[in-house]
This record gives C-alpha cells, sequence and structure tokens, in this order.
C-alpha cells in the first residue's frame, strides 16, 4: 500500500463525511476528521508544553509523543467502517461491554483484511487501530484527554452558535467528569507528584472543569 493509495480508500475518506453526534440537533455538523485535528492539535500542544519536545531534554519524550499522535490520528478510525456509534450506547450500564468488544472484534477483523498483509503502509495503519500501543495505559489515558477536550471544544461552540443549553448541559457535563477523570488517571499512570510542575497545564484544565461543573449545576440544576 503506497501513501497515493489513501487518496482513494473509502475508509479515510468516509471520516470527512462522517458526522458525529448522532441523532443531535446540530447547528454545524463536525466530522470525525475535523475531530481528529482537534485530538492531535490538543495533543501536540499539551506534550510541548509538558515536556519542551524541541529542547535538549524533551527530545527524550519524542518516542513516546509520536506513539500518542499517532493513536490519536487513528482513534476514531473503526467510525468508517461503524459511523457515528452515541456515546452513552456504547457505555450503557446494562451491556456496553459487550457492545464495545462486538465493535472491536468486528473491526479487528474487516481491517486485518483490508490492511494487514498489504506491506509497508497497510501494516502499519493496521498496528495504530489495532496494535498494542492504544492499549497501553499511559497512552489510552492521555490520548481520551485530548479527544474529550476536543468534544468540549465543540459542544461549546454549538452553544455559542444558538444550540439549546437544554439539549447541550448533560452531554457537556458528562465531557468535563469523563475529561477530570482521565486527567486524574494519567497522572497516577506516570506516578508523579500532582504538583510537579510539567503537569501544570493538565491542573489548569482540572480547575477550569470544576469550575465550570459548578457553574452548570447552579445554572441548570439550582
Amino acid at each position: 500500500m503506497k501513501i497515493i493509495d489513501i487518496i482513494f480508500d473509502k475508509n479515510f475518506t468516509s471520516l470527512d463525511e462522517t458526522f458525529r453526534f448522532n441523532g443531535l440537533s446540530l447547528k454545524r455538523p463536525e466530522s470525525v476528521s475535523q475531530h481528529t485535528y482537534w485530538v492531535l492539535l490538543f495533543a501536540y500542544l499539551i506534550l510541548d508544553e509538558m515536556y519542551g519536545l524541541s529542547t535538549e531534554e524533551g527530545r527524550k519524550y519524542l518516542p513516546l509523543s509520536w506513539d500518542i499522535m499517532g493513536v490519536c490520528l487513528f482513534h476514531d478510525f473503526d467510525e468508517s467502517l461503524t459511523g457515528d456509534v452515541i456515546f452513552n450506547f456504547k457505555h450503557n450500564a446494562y451491556n456496553g461491554d459487550v457492545i464495545r468488544a462486538a465493535i472491536k472484534d468486528f473491526v479487528e477483523k474487516v481491517l486485518l483484511v483490508q490492511y494487514r498483509y498489504k506491506e509497508n503502509l497497510g501494516n502499519k495503519i493496521y498496528d495504530l487501530v489495532s496494535g498494542f500501543k492504544k492499549e497501553q495505559e499511559i497512552i489510552k489515558r492521555f490520548v481520551k484527554i485530548c479527544d474529550w477536550l476536543a468534544c468540549y471544544k465543540y459542544e461549546w461552540q454549538e452553544v455559542n452558535r444558538g444550540g439549546t443549553m437544554k439539549q447541550w448541559y448533560y452531554i457537556m457535563k458528562t465531557s468535563m467528569e469523563c475529561l477530570i477523570n482521565e486527567i486524574n488517571a494519567f497522572i497516577v499512570c506516570l506516578g508523579v507528584p500532582p504538583d510537579c510542575f510539567k503537569f501544570t497545564i493538565l491542573l489548569d484544565i482540572l480547575l477550569y472543569c470544576k469550575e465550570d461543573i459548578s457553574k452548570l449545576n447552579m445554572q441548570y440544576e439550582g
């Protein structure tokens, strides 16, 4: 598989036209490709702020950063096969784990046929989508931080475009709560004291989310 083949690969091109927040009334729909851009942007900015990737000291974190950004790039690639599957359905308390496992199994089997045995680029695509790197706890947690940040960014945009807070309140609150949980889990994974200067940017996000949740609760729950 060659770089030029991606131009004609329907899995890649369909992400430009696969829209998120399936079933909601949206002012300006966001494609999976657009969402992925924001996930990557947040990943780069946070990693550079934490480690100073262009410095001598920061260069030792380049392999980890490269792995993280690769997983960010393909974190929603499965939606080229499944379309947008809403969060509450995938994570429902009754059988969400079964649904997620079925989607994972389906996607890996399809990608195995389409990419695994295509030399060079095909192997890399398969490894990034279904490989072990995205299951490494540190990488998985960091990518989810950026994922939830990108979700929150879009949700606020929709409200600012005239979307009703009645529709977006619970979704925004869920995004912030998940973001807080992922930041805390990421810090625990690294085993670094939370007051470490490297985590200032994450602690700032934590503080903002907690304050914003309080404001939303006061406004919409009394």
